[in-house]
Protein backbone atom coordinates (compact mmCIF):
# COMPACT_ATOMS: atom_id res chain seq x y z
CA UNK A 1 0.00 0.00 0.00
CA UNK A 2 1.26 3.47 -0.89
CA UNK A 3 1.95 5.77 2.08
CA UNK A 4 2.97 8.96 0.30
CA UNK A 5 1.48 12.46 0.27
CA UNK A 6 -1.70 11.35 -1.54
CA UNK A 7 -2.42 8.72 1.12
CA UNK A 8 -1.81 11.27 3.89
CA UNK A 9 -4.09 13.77 2.14
CA UNK A 10 -6.82 11.12 1.74
CA UNK A 11 -6.61 10.15 5.44
CA UNK A 12 -6.83 13.81 6.46
CA UNK A 13 -9.80 14.34 4.15
CA UNK A 14 -11.57 11.26 5.53
CA UNK A 15 -11.00 12.45 9.11
CA UNK A 16 -12.30 15.91 8.25
CA UNK A 17 -15.44 14.50 6.59
CA UNK A 18 -16.05 12.17 9.55
CA UNK A 19 -15.63 15.07 11.98
CA UNK A 20 -18.07 17.22 9.99
CA UNK A 21 -20.64 14.42 9.91
CA UNK A 22 -20.35 13.91 13.67
CA UNK A 23 -20.71 17.66 14.23
CA UNK A 24 -23.76 17.77 11.95
CA UNK A 25 -25.39 14.83 13.73
CA UNK A 26 -24.78 16.44 17.13
CA UNK A 27 -26.18 19.80 16.03
CA UNK A 28 -29.31 18.16 14.63
CA UNK A 29 -29.73 16.20 17.87
CA UNK A 30 -29.29 19.33 20.00
CA UNK A 31 -31.62 21.36 17.80
CA UNK A 32 -34.38 18.74 17.96
CA UNK A 33 -34.09 18.71 21.76
CA UNK A 34 -34.22 22.49 22.24
CA UNK A 35 -36.61 23.70 19.54
CA UNK A 36 -40.25 22.65 19.90
CA UNK A 37 -41.98 21.39 16.79
CA UNK A 38 -44.71 23.42 15.12
CA UNK A 39 -47.31 21.07 16.63
CA UNK A 40 -45.87 21.68 20.11
CA UNK A 41 -46.07 25.43 19.53
CA UNK A 42 -49.79 24.92 18.82
CA UNK A 43 -50.25 23.13 22.15
CA UNK A 44 -49.87 19.49 21.16
CA UNK A 45 -47.55 17.08 22.95
CA UNK A 46 -44.11 16.10 21.61
CA UNK A 47 -45.30 12.60 20.66
CA UNK A 48 -48.70 13.60 19.24
CA UNK A 49 -49.29 12.99 15.55
CA UNK A 50 -51.01 16.06 14.13
CA UNK A 51 -52.65 16.70 10.75
CA UNK A 52 -53.52 20.29 9.92
CA UNK A 53 -55.96 20.72 7.05
CA UNK A 54 -55.82 24.04 5.23
CA UNK A 55 -58.37 24.94 2.52
CA UNK A 56 -56.84 26.58 -0.54
CA UNK A 57 -58.37 28.59 -3.42
CA UNK A 58 -61.29 30.00 -1.41
CA UNK A 59 -63.07 32.64 -3.50
CA UNK A 60 -62.57 30.72 -6.74
CA UNK A 61 -66.24 29.74 -7.02
CA UNK A 62 -69.44 29.62 -5.00
CA UNK A 63 -68.99 25.88 -4.45
CA UNK A 64 -65.40 26.29 -3.21
CA UNK A 65 -66.64 28.93 -0.75
CA UNK A 66 -69.46 26.68 0.44
CA UNK A 67 -67.07 23.75 0.91
CA UNK A 68 -64.54 25.90 2.75
CA UNK A 69 -67.18 27.32 5.07
CA UNK A 70 -68.54 23.86 5.85
CA UNK A 71 -65.04 22.47 6.44
CA UNK A 72 -64.13 25.24 8.90
CA UNK A 73 -67.50 25.31 10.67
CA UNK A 74 -67.47 21.53 11.17
CA UNK A 75 -63.88 21.49 12.42
CA UNK A 76 -62.49 19.57 9.45
CA UNK A 77 -60.14 22.37 8.39
CA UNK A 78 -58.50 24.93 10.64
CA UNK A 79 -57.62 27.65 8.14
CA UNK A 80 -57.99 28.78 4.55
CA UNK A 81 -56.43 31.03 1.93
CA UNK A 82 -58.56 33.37 -0.16
CA UNK A 83 -57.45 33.40 -3.79
CA UNK A 84 -57.10 36.92 -5.13
CA UNK A 85 -58.47 38.08 -7.53
CA UNK A 86 -61.30 35.67 -8.23
CA UNK A 87 -64.96 36.09 -9.09
CA UNK A 88 -66.35 34.93 -5.73
CA UNK A 89 -64.03 36.79 -3.35
CA UNK A 90 -66.79 39.25 -2.41
CA UNK A 91 -68.94 36.36 -1.13
CA UNK A 92 -66.20 35.09 1.16
CA UNK A 93 -65.28 38.64 2.22
CA UNK A 94 -68.86 39.14 3.38
CA UNK A 95 -68.72 35.85 5.30
CA UNK A 96 -65.42 36.86 6.92
CA UNK A 97 -66.85 40.21 7.98
CA UNK A 98 -69.45 38.28 9.98
CA UNK A 99 -66.92 35.66 11.20
CA UNK A 100 -63.65 37.52 11.89
CA UNK A 101 -62.16 34.77 14.08
CA UNK A 102 -61.56 32.43 11.13
CA UNK A 103 -57.86 31.90 10.37
CA UNK A 104 -57.75 33.33 6.87
CA UNK A 105 -54.74 33.96 4.67
CA UNK A 106 -54.14 35.49 1.28
CA UNK A 107 -53.41 33.37 -1.79
CA UNK A 108 -51.96 35.93 -4.17
CA UNK A 109 -52.48 34.89 -7.78
CA UNK A 110 -50.11 36.49 -10.25
CA UNK A 111 -50.56 33.94 -13.05
CA UNK A 112 -53.21 31.42 -14.02
CA UNK A 113 -53.64 28.44 -16.28
CA UNK A 114 -57.15 29.72 -17.16
CA UNK A 115 -57.41 32.55 -19.67
CA UNK A 116 -60.42 34.14 -17.96
CA UNK A 117 -58.48 34.56 -14.69
CA UNK A 118 -55.45 36.37 -16.14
Amino acid sequence: MFHGPIHTYQCSLNKMIASLLILLAQSISIQSQTNPSYAEKLGWGPKDVVVILHVDDVGMSHSSNTGAIQAVEHGIATSWAVMMPCAWVSEIAHYLSENPSIDSGLHLTLTSEWKSYR
